[in-house]
């Protein structure tokens, strides 16, 4: 027994040898062997498949305080763990575990899809990589056996469609640990996955990563100038028609229409791709009674739908989604080529149509889908319902056409679509958006108007950020502006530490966040989303106050926020990447008459919860009765009425010479009564 236990240490001991030593033999280091794992179900049946081939770098500090690196590859011989993903189930992992055994050596790889999607994808989410500082491993480390795992969250690598197994043989680098931990890079040389419908327990055909074809490999951009596509001379104008289960066609629709999408190169710089709509795009979708939807598919990766509702006697357009591939021609040098997004527009209230009829607009439009997405449309002529003999209806033409101005239509918000249905795929296809059962579009004051295309990045770690920046920010009802907010941001937000303290997140509203929200008669609102696909956001609402004394006046209501703990802003947080959504309805900030500005450069400091607080630097704010886009007359606040900072130095010198005039007043009264004392002493002595 003793024996046998002594031969087990021996080969573990050799084992990690053998991978610190391979090290420093790049030849054989450098092309480490392909590992074939697999999870199973209860059933004994294969969920998850993976084939993969990869190294650890990993940087420790050691007793004398310097700093050393060990490499190993990752052992063939791991043993496989992990969770297989149910029939309509979202998530699948495998974790790895070797060496002294998982927890102690491993990787935990979690993979999600979206099945509801036009084409359903899945794509490599988290990663979470363990390492132990074994002293056979980490000569004179520090901190002997101390367990460190390292985590990547909200990831999205690997995109495939779930169908199909992902395929690169191209390197691929994860950076993990800094700033909380000492750095560990973790390079997969090969990899093969399949962690959703896994058939015959055997990997599906592939779909090949881009860099396997060299689309990743153009050379980066000498400057950081923006990148832009050849710009299309003109924007076709195509014809599609839909058919309903009886042969008849069912829904029109003719335009052209042009993408201009905003992007992250190379070389951290951002270009702009432009292309057009081809005019021989694949047409699905569906009639219903009220319901009704158009998908275009193009360039193997691409789709625009738009979703039509009615009440059955009115009609508008719901929603548009689109879908898009970063890759080439349209994306050159793009930073995450072959990545798909999906972004979408809800509540456009563009046209309300009677049904029967045809909505027809010539004058190019300007739709806005997010900060980086935009669409021109040209010749646009629609009829979701009630298409008789195969030809449109009367038009109701659109009030553009009637003007010599293009006004950009600059309502829509970014919100993935939910709700997703397959209808009858011989001539149907998806549809993305509310339910059949809506009916009349809500009130047209729901406006908004983003700044130009920009992209908020979440911000990279580093040290906490400066003083906010005022932003100026606008909302538009139909063609005028209904709401100014010239502001800058500042939040400070506490959470717990992995160790048990309280730190602090401190972020800025980017100047260039979206603006969304509402115009009202009695109530405004005001919406900020800004840092990646809206993980924070936050909103002011406007209230008008009962009439007293003659006026009206309003004040900021509400301020609610809605944040995520992320790791370049809450480092080392013990909940990594947790939602957050917190408000305070009771207050009353920023108060001025109807007719007027609020204005005040002094900070404000307004406590949202005990954990959050918010600073506003150099505010004026107009949400009622703008008029010609500008702020009218401003009421100051406080602060600034009275001097600003120097309204505290002029009450500090007020008190202190309050204190001198009534020291100097003490000091003559004990004068003078003692100078009466003296005298009647002297007067009862009497002349010597």
């Amino acid at each position: 027994m003793f024996h046998t236990s002594m031969t087990a240490v021996i080969l573990l001991l050799s084992c990690c040898w053998m991978s610190v030593a391979l090290a420093a033999d790049d030849a054989s280091f450098d092309d480490p062997e392909v590992g074939h794992f697999a999870v199973s179900s209860s059933s004994g049946k294969k969920c998850l498949l993976l084939d993969i081939a990869a190294r650890f770098s990993v940087q420790y500090v050691k007793s004398d305080n310097t700093t050393a690196e060990v490499s190993y590859a990752l052992p063939i011989d791991s043993v496989a763990t992990g969770t297989c993903a149910s029939t309509l189930g979202k998530k699948a992992d495998i974790s790895l575990g070797f060496f002294t055994g998982y927890p102690n050596f491993g990787i935990k790889m979690e993979f999600e899809r979206d099945i509801l999607a036009v084409r359903p994808r899945f794509w490599l989410s988290a990663l979470t990589v363990y390492h132990t500082l074994d002293p056979s491993i980490f000569p004179d480390a520090k901190y002997v056996n101390q367990t460190t795992p390292n985590q990547i969250d909200d990831m999205h690598e690997f995109e495939t469609s779930t169908s199909k197994s992902y395929l690169c043989k191209a390197n691929a680098t994860f950076n993990l640990g800094y700033p909380v931990t000492q750095p560990l890079a973790f390079v997969i040389d090969y990899i093969k996955v399949q962690p959703f419908d896994v058939h015959k327990q055997e990997f599906s055909a592939s779909e090949e990563c881009p860099q396997d074809h060299g689309l990743s490999t153009l050379p980066a951009e000498s400057t950081t100038a923006p990148v832009t596509t050849p710009t299309p001379r003109g924007i076709p104008v195509g014809n599609f028609s839909l058919k309903n289960d009886q042969g008849e066609v069912c829904l029109l629709a003719s335009w052209g229409v042009r993408f201009n999408i905003e992007y992250e190169t190379q070389d951290s710089g951002t270009g702009t791709a432009q292309f057009v709509l081809p005019v021989d795009s694949n047409v699905a979708g569906a009639c219903e009674d009220n319901f009704a939807t158009l998908s275009l598919n193009f360039d193997n990766g691409f789709d625009l739908t738009a979703i039509f509702q009615s009440n059955g006697k009115k009609f508008d357009i719901a929603n548009v989604a689109l879908i898009y591939k970063e890759s080439l021609p349209h994306f050159p040098s793009s930073k995450h080529p072959n990545k798909t997004t999906t972004v979408s527009a809800k509540g456009l209230n563009l046209f309300l149509v009677d049904v029967g009829k045809s909505y027809l607009c010539k004058s190019k439009q300007s739709l806005e889908i997010n900060a980086n997405v935009t669409l021109e449309i040209i010749d646009w002529q629609v009829q979701p319902f009630a298409v008789k003999n195969g030809t449109f209806g009367d038009a109701m033409e659109c009030a553009l056409d009637g003007m010599t101005t293009i006004i950009p239509i600059s309502n829509a918000t970014t919100i993935l679509p939910t709700n997703h249905t397959t209808i009858n795929p011989t001539n149907h296809t998806h549809t993305v958006g509310p339910s059949t059962n809506q009916t009349t579009p809500g009130p047209t004051n729901h406006t908004h108007t983003p700044l130009p295309p920009s992209t908020t990045h979440i911000p990279t770690p580093g040290p906490p950020p400066g003083e906010p920046k005022q932003g100026h920010y606008q909302l538009k009802d139909k063609t005028q502006v209904c709401l100014l907010a010239d502001m800058g941001l500042q939040f400070t937000a506490s959470y717990t530490k992995k160790n048990k303290h309280t730190g602090k997140g401190v972020f800025n509203v980017p100047v260039r966040a979206s603006a969304s929200g509402t115009c009202g008669d009695e109530q405004s609102s005001l919406t900020l989303t800004f840092y990646a696909e809206g993980q924070f956001n936050v909103t002011f609402d406007f209230h008008k106050s009962a009439k007293g004394g003659g006026k009206t006046k309003y004040h900021v209501a509400s301020i609610s926020l809605t944040y995520t703990e992320i790791p370049s802003i809450f480092p080392g947080s013990m909940t990594p990447n947790k939602a957050h959504t917190v408000s305070n309805s009771s207050l009353t900030v920023f108060p001025a008459d109807q007719d007027r500005s609020y204005k005040c450069d002094a900070d404000v400091h307004v406590m949202i919860t005990k954990d959050v607080d918010l600073l506003v630097r150099q505010v004026h704010v107009q949400p009622f009765g703008v008029k010609k886009g500008q702020f009218s007359s401003a009421e100051e606040c406080s602060q600034d009425s009275k001097g600003g900072p120097s309204y505290g130095l002029e009450i500090g010198l007020g008190v202190g010479l309050a204190v001198i005039l009534v020291g100097l007043g003490v000091f003559w009264y004990i004068r003078r009564r003692a100078a009466k004392k003296y005298r009647k002493m002297e007067s009862v002595l009497g002349p010597e």
